[in-house]
């Protein structure tokens, strides 16, 4: 009985240092559609810093207040933006969306780390990055399931591929920088993208919520060996 008590209480422990990641995501604030259809401008944090995104390239729309919320996730088992290290869907009221094959930037006013990149509906689309990037999420979204791949290209690209389906989910780019590029392959009805910065979780350290998960088991382990006395 200690042994299993002890490992209960390890288990819950190691647990207590595994934090999902807040991510800052950019809070779209003007799009010039009318003006400049081909621009759109957001903040967000990098640390305890305000960063300035502009994006550069075609817009089919974009949000910057109330309206439809697509980053949902219709199926609990498959999250496409919170199923691995994020803790936190990009909000409703943000999303640059695209219909047409083009290239495309993003500027920030100063370097940002490991950017996160979050997407909608890759139907049958690729984006070839100019930096590398790696998985953390991809499941059922707003418009359904599919699946997309990596590709490492000979030219020092990479690109985010959709094999089937309507892909959602995040990948994060990998490394420091103030300016990221890409190409989307193929014209489609629509697709969308927001991006966002964090910080690394603090190591180590048991949110609350954990800690009262760790006491509850405590109590309970000692409520079981009074009754055994």
């Amino acid at each position: 009985m200690k042994l299993k008590l002890s490992l209960l209480v390890s288990t819950l422990l190691m647990a207590a240092n595994v934090s999902a990641v807040t991510v800052n995501w950019t809070d779209w604030t003007s799009a010039h559609l009318r003006t400049n259809p081909n621009s759109a401008q957001g903040t967000m944090l990098f640390g305890a810093n305000p960063v300035a995104v502009t994006y550069t390239g075609q817009i089919e729309f974009a949000i910057t207040g109330p309206d439809t919320n697509y980053w949902t996730e219709p199926n609990p088992a498959a999250r496409p933006y919170t199923g691995g290290e994020v803790g936190n869907a990009p909000p409703a009221s943000d999303l640059i969306a695209m219909n047409t094959a083009s290239n495309r930037t993003l500027t920030f006013s100063e370097a940002v780390s490991d950017l996160y990149f979050a997407y909608i509906s890759m139907n049958g689309n690729s984006f070839t990055f100019n930096r590398d990037f790696e998985f953390i999420s991809q499941g059922h979204g707003y418009w359904g399931n599919g699946l997309a791949t990596k590709v490492n290209n000979d030219n020092g690209t990479f690109t985010l591929n959709a094999v089937d389906g309507e892909p959602h989910g995040i990948i994060k780019l990998m490394g420091s920088f103030n300016s990221l590029a890409w190409t989307n392959s193929t014209d489609e009805n629509w697709y969308g993208f927001t991006v966002g910065t964090a910080d690394l979780p603090a190591s180590g350290i048991p949110e609350p919520a954990t800690y009262a998960l760790v006491g509850a088991a405590l109590l309970s382990a000692a409520a079981l060996r009074r009754r055994r006395a």
